[in-house]
């Protein structure tokens, strides 16, 4: 039954660890949008809330997933205004960051500072993080 238990949790985490990414690609998207035109003040607040979110630890993954998807279903269309190459990236950024292979490296979110009051990467985008929580 531990052993079971313990199975559950690392899929949480999994799960968790990829949707701190999937909100960071949003985020870079958000501040690459911006500096082409001016973002609806509610997404912003959305995109700041989902990080305080995830920095909290307070949520369940559902609530998460549902976020970001209302993040990215609200972003996309502004994401086309930079062209069919860059919508693509977008796409290709989050199929990559829910399969679990983004990196720091590949994402600037220095983007995203003159619109987000924290555009650090969520604590959980470092797999040491949880290491630290087991003990």
């Amino acid at each position: 039954m531990a052993s079971r238990t313990v199975d559950v949790k690392r899929e949480l985490e999994e799960v968790l660890y990829r949707l701190a990414w999937k909100w960071a690609v949003l985020a870079y998207y958000a501040g690459l949008v911006s500096q082409h035109r001016e973002l609806p003040k509610e997404l912003i607040d959305e995109i700041s809330n989902t990080k305080s979110i995830l920095d909290s630890g307070c949520y369940s993954a559902c609530e998460l997933i549902t976020r970001l998807r209302q993040i990215e279903k609200n972003i996309f269309p502004y994401v086309l205004e930079l062209g069919v190459s860059e919508a693509s990236r977008f796409m290709e950024m989050l199929s990559k960051a829910m399969s679990g292979q983004l990196t720091k490296e590949d994402i600037n979110l220095e983007v995203a500072k003159p619109i987000l009051s924290d555009c650090s990467f969520p604590c959980m985008c470092d797999r040491k993080f949880f290491e630290s929580i087991e003990r």
